[in-house]
């Protein structure tokens, strides 16, 4: 037996809904429309997986600010799966994308496959226009040539530099630091009642390491 969940995700802005360009307010129709897009047998967008557990012929727009969704099983993480990559949300019946849709704080104006991409104010954005005109993004997918651009003033930002790039161009330009955090999973068949225990010992004795601060890999006993 599913489980169903009410969503209102186009009533959560203090505006009456998203408005993305060249369309009316965005509606729950909207959102069944581009999730049936999404998980089309015919298709393979990135997205199609994470929404493959909406029961959809048993999902409906209550209103045009309420989405009914029916799942095919309970889970507890259903809002991550709305916020997966590639889960985007069209005005229904939309298929041509040589214009990008959307409703956040800049709008398209032109792109140069594999150059730019530059954007322009949205004044009609729920949370208030941005406070700058224009943004353009110059596509460089070497850290020389983006660390080149910065320091030429050609660009104000550049992203994703290594630490070695930092530390040697710091003083000429501002370094901002974000701290982050990782994840390692361990997936192991551990059914087995022999395998359990000398698995289990092994993973604990892994992760807390050593005083020296080095991990060693004991060869678990079974």
């Amino acid at each position: 037996m599913g489980a169903r969940r009410r969503l209102h995700p186009l009533a959560d802005h203090p505006a009456t809904g998203a408005v993305p360009r060249r369309a009316a307010s965005a509606r729950a129709q909207d959102v069944l429309a581009s999730y049936a897009r999404i998980t089309d047998p015919k298709k393979t967008f990135r997205a199609k997986s994470s929404l493959a557990l909406i029961d959809l012929p048993n999902s409906r727009a209550v209103d045009d600010q309420t989405v009914e969704f029916r799942l095919e099983r309970p889970f507890a993480e259903f809002p991550n799966a709305l916020a997966a990559f590639g889960a985007y949300i069209v005005p229904e019946g939309s298929t041509d994308f040589g214009k990008p849709v959307g409703s956040g704080p800049f709008s398209f104006v032109s792109w140069k496959p594999g150059s730019s991409v530059l954007l322009k104010r949205n004044p009609s954005y729920w949370e208030g226009a941005p406070y700058i005109e224009e943004l353009e993004f110059l596509i460089a997918s070497e850290e020389s040539a983006r660390v080149n651009a910065l320091l030429g003033g050609q660009v104000e930002y550049a992203h994703d530099l290594t630490p070695t790039s930092a530390r040697q161009h710091e003083g000429r330009v501002t370094i901002t630091r974000a701290p982050n955090s990782a994840m390692h999973a361990f997936a192991m068949k551990a059914g087995v009642t022999l395998l359990s225990t000398a698995i289990a010992r092994f993973l604990i004795l892994l992760l807390e390491g050593s005083r020296d601060g080095r991990v060693h890999f004991p060869t678990p006993r079974l």
